[in-house]
């Protein structure tokens, strides 16, 4: 229900707001075209669409472009400034409000980019269409930078042909997510240095904050050590000490541990005397929330 009001419900409510009223100055209509164009960027941009259809982030921005396109054509005759002084100081509201949420924008297109030397790694996953849950650097875009303070890392989902991540709405078993059971491949040439492959799936929607264990495997990649997390019981087909190849099947996407829906969960460390977070670059792309990977 969050995801519908943030996503839907509050931009759609600012384009009627923008349709509806009957503005008397151009500049009254400028401001809140700026105000709804602003809200729908940061939809787009840091919106969860995975539940609903991923097709919906681009519907959401084209109704946004007719709705203003059309509400223009009735101001465009219009005089541009208010005569009044109370006109003028809600003019003054508007650019305030709208300034704060550009500003809110180009902030977030900061977590586009990344700091520091990344490890590139070949993606993990084959045979469908995935996007990012969570990543990229900034909160709005990566909720591990706020809940477990690691930067960089990822969680990956699965895509349907509707663009949901799952079957039907509010499912209730894991075996209804798109990516549970898909084969996880190495990322890189490396040696495994901790697995961990005898915790079952939490049930859907039940996050377990107490124990942060998972089904994982660890690989060190040169001077990197690359985390996958949240795999199936038993799945895990190599040991601590083994080489392994990229490309090489390691395991299956699960739901063991703090998760509440299957996803992979991927993350890179450089130990230093302290591990410090080092960004991961997929075939050479930094991948960010709602990016898409098509294997």
């Amino acid at each position: 229900m969050d995801t519908i009001i943030a996503n839907l419900l509050i931009p759609l409510g600012l384009m009627a707001w923008l349709w509806f009223d009957q503005d008397q100055r151009k500049i009254d209509w400028l401001l809140k075209a700026g105000i709804c164009g602003a809200v729908v960027m940061l939809c787009f941009l840091a919106g969860t669409w995975l539940a609903l259809s991923y097709a919906l982030r681009y519907i959401l921005a084209a109704l946004f472009l007719i709705v203003a396109y059309l509400s223009y054509r009735r101001v465009r005759e219009r005089p541009f400034w208010h005569e009044s002084a109370g006109g003028r100081l809600l003019t003054y509201i508007g650019v305030f409000a709208l300034s704060a949420l550009a500003l809110y924008n180009v902030d977030v297109l900061r977590g586009f980019w990344y700091t520091g030397e990344p490890i590139t790694l070949t993606f993990p996953l084959r045979g469908g269409i995935y996007t990012v849950a969570e990543g990229g650097n900034h909160p709005l875009l990566n909720g591990h930078i706020v809940t477990n303070g690691t930067p960089y890392a990822l969680d990956i989902e699965a895509l349907n042909g509707l663009g949901r991540h799952s079957r039907g709405f509010f499912p209730s078993r894991v075996t209804d997510y798109e990516i549970y059971g898909a084969t996880l491949y190495s990322p890189c040439e490396g040696q495994v240095v901790e697995t961990m492959n005898v915790i079952p799936d939490s049930p859907v929607n039940e996050l377990h904050m107490a124990s942060r264990a998972m089904n994982q495997v660890v690989l060190q990649c040169d001077d990197v050590r690359v985390l996958m997390g949240h795999l199936l019981q038993g799945s895990i087909t190599v040991q601590k000490g083994d080489w392994v190849q990229a490309g090489q099947p390691l395991g299956k996407v699960g739901n063991s541990g703090k998760s509440k829906w299957p996803h992979l969960h991927i993350q890179a460390e450089k130990s230093s005397g302290h591990f410090d977070a080092v960004p991961i670059l997929f075939d050479g792309v930094f991948l960010v929330r709602n990016s898409i990977v098509v294997r």
